[in-house]
This record gives C-alpha cells, structure tokens and sequence, in this order.
C-alpha cells in the first residue's frame, strides 16, 4: 500500500496571539516533489533525537525510529533526524545505559528531572545560552516574554541548559468522590482529616452501592497516598523561619493518618503492591472504589460512565490539617524537559531542529494530523478527527515527538475546555467537574505544599543524589512498615529508625547541601507561589 506524503508546511514565526491562524494553516493537502525531498535530505546535517516510545504504533504504522511521521519531519524539519525509540516506562534506564555506553542520542526530551540534574552534574549536557541566541529565534522570543522560563532552564552554574514550553497554571490531580454515595448516606463533603475518614469507613461498611454485599471500599492508599503527604505538607524540606529544612514530623503525622485508615479497614489491604495504581483504577471503574484520585481526563471520566451511567462524581477539596491547607499537584505555568547531550557532532543543527519543532505550527500538525485528511473544525472551533479509527492510527502515537508542544499557541483549543462539545451530557458533566477542580486546587489560598518549582530543584551532586535515593527509598520503606503492622511496629519506631538510618547513610550532608543552596540561592528560585501569578496569554 502506497503511503500517502504528508504536506511540506508554509513558513511560519507564531506569537501567542495567532492561534486561530495556526490551527487554520498549519496543515494543507500540498505534497513536496519526491526527487526535490530526496535532494533537500542529502543536503541536511544529521541529528539523532530521543523519542518516549508507549507502545501503542500499530504494526502496519511501523515504529517510533520509522513511519509516516518520520517521513513528514525529515521532509519539512531544516535537519534530517535519527529518532532512537526510548520506552516511556524505562527511560532513566535506558539512557544511562546509551550514555554509558557513548551512544545517547544529541537530543534528550523527558520529564524526570532528577534524570535530567544528574545528566548536568555529570557533565554531559551542553550549555545552550549562545546556541539559542544564534540558532532560536522562536524560542528567543518565547524566553524574552517569559523570562521565567529562562530562569527554570538554567542549573547551578547560572548557564541555560533546558529547553522548555507554556503551559499556564491548571488543575491536573483530582481528588475525586462518589458524590451519589454521599447523597445516598447521608453524608456531608468530608472538610476535615477525621470526616474523610468517618466518610471512607461509611463507604467500606454501610452497603453504599447497595447490592448487599460488603464489597466497597473507602479509599485506594495506591493512588490517595500521595494526596495524604500533600495534606499534611510531607514533602521533605519545607520553609522554617525563612530556611529550609528537613522535617520529619510532617512524615510521621502523614503516616500517622495512612495507619488510621489501614486499621480501620477502609482501604485495600494490598496497597503496597498496586505501585503502578491500576487496581484502584480498576475498583473505581467498577464502582467499589469511593474515593480516588487521578489526572484530570476526559477520557477516565466516560470510562467511569461509561460502566456507572447513574453514577455522580464530585470534586474533593483537600481537608486542611495543622500543617495548613494545601492542593493536589497542579500543572507549572511552565515545564522545561528538553537537553542536549554534550557529545552532540552538530549542536547547532540540534538547536536549529528544537526552534523548527518548538514552533507550534510544526508541533500541532504532530499532534493532531492534516486538516481535511485527520481532522476538521468541531462545533467548538478546535480540531476534532474526521476518521476516528484513521486517527487512532495514523496520529495517536505521535506523542513522543511534540513533548516539547505550548498548549497555550492554540487559544482555547488548548485548554482543557476549549475541545469539548457540551451537547453531550457526559463532556457537559466533565467540564463542570474540571471547573469544580480549578476553583478549588488553582488558587494561592491553598497553594501547592511544596515551595520549589519542580523544574527548578536543585541538582545534587552525584554523591549526594546517590545517598538522597537509596536513604530516601528506605526511610520510606519503614512508613510502609508501621502503616501495615498494627500495635507490633509504631510509627514512633519507624520515626526513631528512619532518622537513625538518614544520619547513618549521610543525609545529614543532603539536608546541609539543601539549606546552602536555598540560602545561597533564593533570589533565583522559582517558587510555586510565581505560579499564582504568572499571567500565560493565549
């Protein structure tokens, strides 16, 4: 089967405000001369790029390293590219293994930032502050009206080394409640840490899907347990008259209100082994689950109706506790994931590649597919698939290829609203749910727990990030303990060995290095508080 040529794009520099001019133009049916593709290819520099692999190309697609999309970017990208297919589940993994090994790609785009801070205190990554002035116009401009985003790109020698995108603040964890077992029991939305839990233990014992059985359960500590530490601000190092600091009785409380709930009954009693949640994803779907928590997406909550069409769903608000009042994780105004590796033979052709992909007129089409073959205006405005089989194959796998995509260069065909057809009640129903979301989790009256900009951590030297991981592992692995062991492991016992182990292993010399580079440093730093009042035009 012949495959169809994807159309070489017309010239375009995008600022934010063109967004209705990009959706329009950023696909036609024109097609490039083959022999005049050929040529062009011949004479371009030579790059090879990471891309995150899920798993999900059909066969007759081909791979992440070669398909029609590979096809397009080699056809219209001002480089020819090489992707090297990374699994988005083993990413660290495999490239520490391509860097060990001197075959790591020129480009680097992933989302650990752990990974990417080690990359840079091994000396492996290139500093992109000229390349960016000479080979970037588009992201020259972008840093000039966010400079944020240049702050969140530079590590600890003040020199830019990560590429980033705009996103605008928004909700992106849910906590999510069967509103209609509430309803149905009786109950009031839980506001405090003691109600969540008279509310799960209603869940678990009082029949609230009434089929007679006792086969439902109050929360998934899988999927809630992190939401916990957020309740109780357990996040490690946290503000302490103006310094940071290491604070351990943050974790106990939070492990303290975990073992309430284990003894109580109201969770599943494997949680330990649901690392990855799906089993709680599973009971939640199923309808035995009451309380969970996920990403905020369309496509969970038509799930969820999907198997519970008279189920109702409600926004939690996270209870606040003596530690304050917090939220679920939310999106950063802004994410830098991109890096280039030291190595590279040509850094300029990388840069002048990351300038080509970042600009949105190149990054939609990857996302979305040509208009008039993969997708036409919907009621709303935004792109909706023409095809939807066409489009799960032949689109839904270009992911990995536009992490770099700002969501903001497309108006409100970005957001998270701005998509959906309010004719169906179930998307009618998931947008007031997401606008629930945002009022409570998007405000800095309960801001996030934390006070560093994820993208802006530090990056500890290897040594010290080695003791972080292992010590942090097993400090953990004594919570787990006393939350499971009842009255024969207290978490007064795992208090006393968890510290006792930290100093031993020697993160006393973490929470030292931490505490300097705070002091040392805050001036720079990218708080969570700027995310309130970062204003991202569309």
């Amino acid at each position: 089967m012949k495959r169809k040529r994807l159309r070489k794009p017309l010239p375009m520099f995008l600022a934010a405000g063109t967004a209705a001019a990009l959706l329009l133009s950023a696909c036609s049916n024109s097609q490039p001369k083959e022999s005049d593709n050929k040529a062009g290819e011949n004479k371009k520099p030579e790059i090879t790029v990471m891309a995150f692999d899920y798993g999900n190309v059909p066969k007759e697609e081909g791979t992440m390293e070669k398909n029609r999309w590979v096809d397009w970017i080699n056809q219209n990208a001002p480089v020819h590219v090489k992707f090297v297919s990374i699994p988005r589940t083993e990413s660290a993994q495999k490239l520490n293994i391509l860097f060990a090994s001197g075959s790591a790609p020129d480009l680097i785009i992933d989302y650990d930032k752990n990974l990417l801070n080690s990359l840079y205190t091994q000396n492996q990554l290139l500093p992109l502050d000229d390349l960016i002035k000479k080979d970037s116009p588009y992201y020259q401009s972008v840093l000039q009206k966010y400079p944020t985003l240049a702050k969140l790109g530079k590590q600890n020698d003040g020199k830019i080394y990560k590429i980033g995108k705009v996103n605008g603040t928004d909700a992106n964890v849910g906590m999510y409640i069967r509103a209609d077992w509430l309803k149905k029991l009786n109950l009031g939305m839980p506001k405090t840490p003691e109600e969540l839990l008279n509310v799960a233990k209603a869940f678990a014992e009082q029949d609230p899907d009434g089929n007679g059985k006792k086969d439902t359960y109050g929360v998934a500590l899988s999927s809630f347990g992190n939401l916990i530490d957020y309740m109780f601000q357990n996040v490690d190092w946290v503000l302490d008259n103006g310094e940071l600091t290491h604070d351990w009785q943050r974790a106990k409380a939070a492990a303290d209100y975990k073992k309430k709930l284990f003894d109580a009954g109201v969770t599943d009693k494997d949680f330990l082994v649901d690392t990855n949640g799906k089993k709680a994803e599973q009971d939640w779907m199923k309808g035995k689950l009451g309380i969970w928590s996920a990403t905020i997406r369309l496509s969970s909550f038509q799930d969820f109706k999907k198997n519970n069409p008279d189920g109702e769903v409600a926004i939690l608000p996270m209870p606040a506790t003596q530690y304050g009042h917090f939220s679920p994780e939310a999106t950063s105004p802004f994410a830098v994931n991109g890096v280039i590796n030291r190595n590279a033979k040509d850094p300029d052709a990388v840069m002048k590649y990351l300038d080509w992909v970042l600009n949105p007129a190149n990054s939609t089409t990857l996302k979305y597919g040509l208009e008039g073959v993969h997708w036409k205006k919907g009621p709303s405005g935004c792109p909706m698939p023409i095809d939807k089989d066409k489009s799960a194959k032949e689109v839904s796998y270009t992911q990995g290829y536009w992490v770099l995509h700002t969501k903001f260069a497309e108006g409100k065909c970005g957001t998270v609203e701005g998509p959906l057809d309010t004719s169906d009640p179930v998307q009618k129903d998931f947008l007031e749910l997401y606008k629930a979301a945002k009022k409570e989790y998007v405000t800095p009256e309960r801001p996030m727990p934390y006070v560093i900009d994820n993208s802006n951590s530090p990056a500890l030297p290897p040594e010290l990030l080695t003791i972080q991981t292992n010590a942090m592992k097993a400090v953990q692995d004594l919570w787990n303990k006393a939350i499971v062991s009842g009255s024969t492991y207290t978490t007064e016992q795992s208090l006393k060995e968890a510290q006792d182990l930290w100093k031993k292993s020697g993160g006393d010399k973490v929470d030292e290095w931490m505490k300097k580079y705070y002091a040392d440093n805050k001036q720079n730093i990218v708080t969570t508080k700027e995310w309130y009042t970062t204003v991202v035009e569309q």
